[in-house]
């Protein structure tokens, strides 16, 4: 009985089965009938039948696929291929499909699976053969070899000669010329391609760089509008597009464009912002008023109305118009919807801090966090003056749950960062950082913090590299600056000569100081003194008149004073003081150019001069106290520091000074209370925070001071600052942390080698880990290099450690 009830409900099933691929099959044929008679909306309803009722249906599939990729949906095409492959592996049409959808994409390790399989299928296939020409392009590129990667250009050209069309092989030939001397020579090839995928987003955006490099500024606005015109909601097209036509100065089109984009009155606010931005920039705050002021009027009795009304009261109260928060205050209490009135009030908070209302921000950042306790900028306020208030822990707590609503929020990224670095999570620290530059594209507001970030721990080519990612987005100057800065000190003048060409391409008015400059620096890093000059000097004939010039020829004397052309100079600098009578610019720069004469007696009584007139001018102050303290006069340089303290005590490089000096006196507890200040004040500045930790490792006994100090020398983890690792290292050893360091110090030794002091601390780990041969050889190493001169520090004690360890060893 039980044995004949499943034979029978087991053909029940298989009849279930043969019915529902006889439907499949029925609905494919209609689907085909269909297509036939021009009737594709149908008929691919029908394959979709077709694929409910059996869905290993190859033929339906595939054909289904390949509808949708003549319809440009490229992602719904993919995503079919993807399933066909994984029911019919062997199929190689498809095989070669995915892989050049992997190029397209440019996701390589998808390329490299899918292209060897499809070899692996048929390997003769002209296609198939471009495929592993490719493979071998991307190996090369990957090792640096240019010879390698060049012989697979030339495969690739010698393959189309027969096989004209072939897509691979194309893509190859515009990667090969865009990234060679001439990228221009890669149009050809683009074209090419663009006929045949006329909306590939990868191809449209290698036609605009080859269009770019061959200066054919016209065809770039046009590829870039057809850009723009094919994915309207990609924000970044849209800002390319703008930038191009401000680049241009070409206000009016960049109005008429962002007027397009932000549609009827009651679009989008954020767009409608945008126009006012522009507004603003181009036509200043009057014609941006209007704008707020039209758009309010046509949104009359509306949130949305009020909110242009909000934005309107804040650029007042920016640029000074009306510093009063009352307008504000009415029109947020004047709002209906909740969320609206809370956005309205974050931007009341900050007209309150400001103002320096501290009080008033805090009640009303609190009355917005109870309404809604996941406002972002409400979290990210408050977080803020948690900081402030050094309660770190609160201000990661708000800023996670800010970011738990918003991932990509760069601001809160932003601000975490800098509390987990504040924290000594320097690891956590800098994967905000990173985060904040992956979801900003490298945007300059980003990008530059973990520049600097990077550039605080000796890390110089990270910083150089996310600079360098965010100049391929958008040639910001500041970004500029600071790349070029980097490149000058690593003496990179090839690095420096690329972006210089780059700022002169642009044509950009506000690069024209950062150009010159770095003309000069250029030069003279290439020891071409005279070229250096001869540039600028041109450079000042062609502009005379230009509100500049005093720039130009500053620089000019800062060349002839550092390469030691001190009468060229001296001219110079009459000139300029014949000019400018009154400048204590002038005096404090011949100040400097006597100390680097040897004139140390005249350069004192100039900057005596300077202090005379001008008694709180920090720099000066610096310069004559360094000055007095390296001519012997270390009573004058110190009452110096002491009577300008008494006019700025609360002067952050004199209040350094005093703690650096009071150090040197064996004044340790006063040092610690100037640390102390300067921390509290200035706990991101990384100089404090490592003299701090280090005194307070260095001399104090008590394990609350030493656990402090491993606190505050948080920030300094993950740096290859020297002065920071034997901090770091010294810190480890006193709390019995001594792998750790060995570390540090080891790390420190292989930057700085020369240096008799970490010799020593490395010496001493080794010895507490009863490495005496290694102790042993690092202090002999450490002897050396101090010559025998028992100021060096550390030297007694590395001279006890010695004797004990010789000792130990005639035992």
């Amino acid at each position: 009985m039980r044995l004949y009830t499943l034979v029978f409900l087991g053909l029940t099933v298989l009849s279930g089965c043969y019915d529902t691929k006889e439907r499949a099959q029925k609905y494919y044929e209609s689907a085909l009938t269909l297509f036939k008679s021009g009737d594709e909306v149908r008929a691919m309803l029908e394959l979709r039948n077709v694929l409910q009722n059996d869905g290993m249906h190859f033929e339906a599939r595939k054909l289904y696929a390949d509808t949708l990729l003549e319809q440009g949906n490229i992602e719904g095409a993919y995503s079919q291929y993807l399933r066909l492959i994984e029911q019919y592996p062997d199929t190689i049409e498809v095989r070669r499909l995915l892989a050049e959808f992997a190029l397209d994409l440019g996701n390589w390790s998808e390329f490299e699976r899918q292209s060897s399989a499809a070899i692996k299928l048929s390997p003769n296939l002209p296609e198939h053969q471009a495929l592993g020409i490719m493979q071998a392009y991307r190996t090369a590129i990957q090792n640096s070899d240019d010879v390698a990667a060049g012989q697979a250009a030339s495969d690739a050209r010698t393959l189309l000669e027969k096989n004209p069309e072939l897509d691979t092989a194309l893509r190859l030939l515009v990667d090969w010329n865009a990234t060679g001397p001439e990228p221009a020579r890669a149009l050809p090839y683009v074209e090419r391609l663009l006929e045949r995928h006329p909306t590939s987003q990868s191809l449209m955006m290698a036609r605009l760089r080859a269009l770019d490099a061959a200066g054919r500024d016209d065809d770039v606005g046009a590829a870039l509008r057809e850009l723009y015109d094919s994915y309207p909601e990609n924000e970044q097209y849209s800002d390319m597009l703008l930038s191009w036509y401000v680049s241009r100065d070409d206000g009016a089109s960049a109005e008429r464009f962002l007027r397009e984009r932000a549609g009827a009155d009651d679009g989008p606010i954020e767009r409608h912002a945008a126009v006012v931005s522009l507004l603003q920039q181009t036509q200043g705050v009057s014609a941006a008023l209007r704008e707020l002021e039209r758009l309010q009027t046509a949104n009359a009795n509306t949130d949305m109305g009020r909110r242009y009304a909000g934005q309107a009261a804040a650029l007042r109260f920016e640029t000074g118009t009306d510093k009063s928060t009352e307008t504000m205050a009415k029109i947020v209490d004047s709002m209906e919807d909740v969320g609206v009135k809370n956005d309205a009030e974050v931007v009341l908070i900050n007209m309150y801090l400001a103002l320096g209302d501290q009080n008033a921000a805090s009640s009303l950042t609190a009355e917005v966090l109870n309404r809604d306790p996941f406002h972002v900028d409400a979290l990210v306020i408050r977080a803020l003056a948690k900081i402030k208030e050094n309660d770190l822990s609160g201000a990661v707590n708000d800023l996670r749950t800010a970011l738990d609503q918003a991932p990509r929020d760069v601001r809160a990224l932003l601000i975490l960062a800098n509390a987990q670095q504040r924290l000594g999570n320097i690891e956590l620290a800098e994967q905000h950082m990173a985060l904040a530059v992956e979801v900003s594209n490298a945007a300059p507001q980003a990008a530059i913090p973990y520049a600097r970030f990077q550039i605080g721990r000796g890390n110089m080519s990270a910083a150089q590299r996310v600079l360098n990612d965010s100049l391929a987005g958008t040639l910001n100057i500041e970004v500029a600056a600071l790349l070029a800065q980097i490149q000058m000190q690593l003496g990179d003048t090839v690095g420096a000569r690329t972006l210089l060409a780059r700022l002169t391409e642009a044509k950009n008015p506000d690069a024209t100081a950062l150009i010159r400059n770095l003309q000069a620096n250029i030069l003279f890093s290439e020891n071409r003194i005279d070229d250096s000059l001869n540039f600028l000097s041109s450079s000042l004939d062609e502009n005379r008149g230009n509100t500049d010039d005093l720039g130009t020829e500053l620089q000019i004397l800062r060349i002839q004073m550092l390469s030691g052309r001190f009468d060229d100079a001296r001219v110079q600098l009459d000139s300029l003081h014949a000019r400018f009578p009154d400048s204590v610019a002038l005096l404090m720069i011949e100040a400097n150019m006597l100390s680097l004469e040897g004139r140390f007696d005249e350069s004192i009584a100039m900057f005596r001069k300077v202090l005379e007139s001008n008694p709180d001018q920090l720099i000066a102050i610096q310069r004559l106290y360094t000055l007095l303290q390296s001519s012997g006069d270390q009573s004058g340089a110190s009452a110096l520091l002491i009577s300008s303290l008494e006019r700025q005590p609360e002067a952050r490089p004199l209040v350094l000074l005093r703690a650096l000096e009071l150090e040197q006196e064996g004044e340790i507890d006063a040092a610690l209370a100037s640390y102390e200040i300067l921390y509290a004040n200035d706990p991101e500045n990384l100089v404090v925070v490592n003299n701090y930790a280090s005194l307070l490792a260095y001399y104090t006994e008590d394990e609350e001071s030493l656990a402090r100090a491993k606190k505050i020398s948080g920030p300094l983890n993950g740096s290859n600052i020297p002065a920071f690792l034997d901090t770091l290292g010294y810190i480890s050893m006193r709390r019995g942390a001594l792998d750790d360091a060995i570390l540090n110090f080891e790390a420190a030794v292989r930057v700085l080698p020369d240096n008799a002091t970490l010799a020593f601390n490395l010496a001493t780990a080794y010895a507490l880990t009863d490495r005496r041969s290694d102790a042993i050889t690092e202090l002999e190493r450490g002897f050396r290099m101090s010559e025998g001169n028992p100021k060096v520090p550390k030297f007694d004690d590395a001279l006890a450690l010695y004797a004990r360890l010789s000792s130990d060893g005639d035992n």
